[in-house]
């Protein structure tokens, strides 16, 4: 019997060592900080640092577990429901003064408040978030935390604080657990606080320890329903969180206005450390489609799959969603719908857009999509035409042909504020593309957007004359675009569409250039310099402009990166939401089928700082991929192979006002959603289960 009590008793402790993170994890703690709009000078009422860093506190302490802490700036949440689940409510903001309505009344929060507090919703009110008027203090945070500043009625001489006798309470109470004595900072005191200290429920906090006599800073409040309150009247100068203990204080407060235990040594907290480098954008990857591994049919995890995107409103419900090939994608979801312009279910699916952008074409306020290609299916430049709300395929237009198309640079050469369209081809050389004779040069050309049929029509700038790479930017000064290539620039006229542009051959870049170059000042001196990259080898250089006395322009090539390849694209954007444009680039996958240097090196998306001519390179995405046909593979077919295709595109695809980015390779469609800048908080994190744990919607 024993024996077999002993067997039985080891499984169930084995069952309850299995089972324990389901069986005991209790409900996370909810916490929300509002923090209010700055008033205030530097330092002072400072809503949305301090209660970040008491979130930090918070987030990293080593013994406050099981948190879910929200900051909301503005002082209230864009949605008002994610009060419903908290369990304490802290408040840091502007009150109410004589003519100036506190902002929950300003707001009309004080109802959505109240709700709260009816279910028993802890709240911790610091400094001038206490300021009421009499009447709604009384009714409201005399209530729900035992005290407020009453500007209207002050119970006692402006300024003079209420001096508690019998601090008899204060040790044990959990809030003081962990506390050292310690002498509380200099902090403005004006409005004196109406105060239920006679009652059972208020327990005097700090100073600590409080001796008869003491004036109070903070106390703790009981309600007779169950929840709980906690005033703070210090919080006027930032520099009071560096003091551990008052930190201490408020946090232990926090934690049990929220029915959550308080550590036995008082929450253990750090600050945030002092910045010494500039905050790094986060970007969570998301693979939105791509392409099937299935060699019997010649198709692989490299493609085939189209090599561009766009972003456009496609149904008309204000988010941005994608288009891409001869599919699009519906936000925010991403859902697949196949087909949406005419004839795109008759395409040979090796035959994608070397190049896609948005722009409304006819003018009609809906947004077009245009794309390019060499392809014998595309063989030049088409435009799909938005049918709006009546719905169906959109109609197909040509508007240029040609075998030798590489792609567009969207741009306003004309200078009359809409768009136009730069188109660029390579070289067709007599034997493999970059060896032998010149068998084909393209004329350089551009499409001008006008406002009638056929909407856009062509010009050409320079016969038989184009070649891999080209840009637009006004690089002489004059305010008019120029148009740069790999062999020297062209001069835009007063006329572009009439006038001849003047070639300039003041530079040579000694390879296949990406599209685009770009033309930006990169060094502050006031001059436009060239950055262009190895479209289908190593390198990235850029060329910085120098004028002699006599006007004469020269260009100085500066390397970027040497050891880096198939920069075949690139785009100007503002990654870190600085103010200042970044370079944003990365690798193409397999441009020309294995054949170019450095093709089987690892993907990348890296995006630069440019800092008075110098390049700080920031990693997006870095994959090594190693499954090659015809080798021995040791590992599977990649899933995941996001490359920068032809074209990287830019965007807010959520709507949080972050820039998001979207690209499209041969290895499928990808999104990178923008988190914000680093640090991340802990509270910002996804929940996801425990090892162990089912999922909610799988139990």
């Amino acid at each position: 019997m024993r024996k077999r009590a002993s067997i039985a008793g080891a499984a169930c402790l084995a069952c309850l060592v299995l089972l324990w993170p389901t069986a005991l994890r209790a409900k996370d703690t909810k916490i929300v900080l509002l923090a209010g709009k700055k008033s205030h000078a530097p330092g002072e009422h400072e809503y949305e640092k301090g209660l970040d860093l008491l979130r930090h506190c918070l987030d990293t302490s080593l013994n406050a577990r099981r948190l879910i802490v929200e900051l909301h700036t503005g002082g209230w949440p864009q949605d008002e429901k994610t009060l419903d689940e908290a369990d304490t409510i802290v408040l840091f903001s502007d009150g109410g003064s004589r003519g100036n309505p506190h902002p929950l009344v300003a707001g009309n929060h004080m109802p959505a408040l109240a709700r709260q507090m009816q279910r028993g919703c802890g709240l911790v009110v610091i400094h001038w978030s206490l300021n009421l008027p009499s009447k709604l203090g009384n009714e409201t945070f005399l209530r729900w935390i035992g005290g407020f500043k009453d500007y209207e009625n002050p119970p006692r001489p402006i300024g003079e604080p209420l001096r508690v006798r019998d601090w008899s309470k204060q040790a044990s109470h959990p809030i003081c657990r962990g506390l050292k004595p310690f002498a509380m900072p200099e902090d403005e005191y004006k409005t004196p606080e109406r105060l239920r200290s006679d009652e059972p429920g208020f327990v005097p906090i700090l100073p600590l320890p409080g001796k008869p006599g003491d004036p109070l800073w903070a106390w703790a409040w009981q309600r007779e329903d169950g929840g709980r309150g906690f005033g703070l009247i210090g919080g006027h100068r930032h520099t009071i969180w560096q003091i551990e203990d008052l930190r201490k204080a408020v946090l232990n407060a926090i934690l049990w206005t929220a029915h959550h235990p308080v550590p036995d040594d008082g929450v253990i907290s750090s600050l945030p450390p002092t910045a010494t480098m500039p905050p790094e954008p986060v970007f969570v990857p998301v693979k939105i489609d791509g392409p099937v591994h299935n060699p019997a049919a010649g198709s692989y995890w490299y493609g085939p799959f189209n090599e561009s995107c766009s972003l456009v409103d496609v149904n008309g419900d204000g988010k941005l969603d994608i288009t891409c090939g001869v599919h699009w994608y519906e936000a925010p979801t991403w859902k697949k719908h196949p087909y949406y312009f005419e004839g795109a279910e008759h395409r040979n699916f090796l035959h994608g857009h070397c190049h896609e952008t948005a722009l409304d074409v006819n003018r009609d306020g809906l947004v077009d999509v245009v794309n390019s290609g060499y392809q014998p299916d595309i063989a030049g430049v088409l435009w799909y035409e938005n049918p709006g709300p009546r719905g169906g395929q959109w109609k197909a237009h040509r508007v240029h042909t040609s075998p030798f198309v590489e792609g567009l640079v969207l741009a306003d050469l004309n200078g009359d504020g809409r768009p136009d369209l730069l188109m660029n081809h390579f070289r067709r050389y007599g034997g493999v593309e970059g060896e032998g004779s010149v068998a084909r040069v393209e004329a350089i050309a551009w499409l001008e957007s006008i406002d009638k049929e056929p909407w856009l029509v062509e010009h050409v700038i320079a016969s038989e004359a184009d070649d891999h790479g080209a840009g637009v930017g006004d690089l002489n000064g004059d305010g008019r675009p120029d148009v740069v290539t790999k062999h020297g620039w062209y001069e835009a006229p007063p006329k572009p569409a009439a006038d001849p542009w003047r070639f300039h051959h003041d530079y040579e870049i000694p390879f296949r250039a990406s599209l685009p170059i770009l033309v930006t000042d990169v060094n502050g001196d006031g001059l436009a310099d060239l950055i262009a990259g190895n479209g289908h080898g190593y390198g990235m250089d850029w060329l910085e402009q120098k004028t002699d006395g006599q006007g004469k322009r020269t260009f100085v090539r500066h390397p970027i990166e040497e050891h880096y390849a198939q920069f075949h694209t690139m785009v100007l954007a503002d990654v870190n939401g600085d103010g200042k444009p970044d370079l944003l680039t990365g690798k193409r996958l397999f441009g020309h089928d294995g054949r170019d240097e450095g093709e089987f090196d690892p993907l990348f998306l890296f995006w630069y700082d440019i800092r008075g001519g110098k390049f700080e390179r920031h990693v997006i995405s870095f994959n090594n991929l190693q499954h090659d046909p015809g080798q021995e593979n040791v590992n599977p077919p990649p899933q995941f192979a996001p490359s920068t295709g032809m074209k990287i595109t830019p965007g807010d695809l959520n709507g949080d006002g972050r820039l998001d980015l979207v690209v499209a390779g041969r290895g499928g469609l990808y999104a990178f959603l923008n988190r914000g800048l680093s640090p991340i908080p802990r509270s910002a994190n996804p929940k996801i289960p425990m090892i162990g744990e089912k999922r909610p919607d799988m139990k």
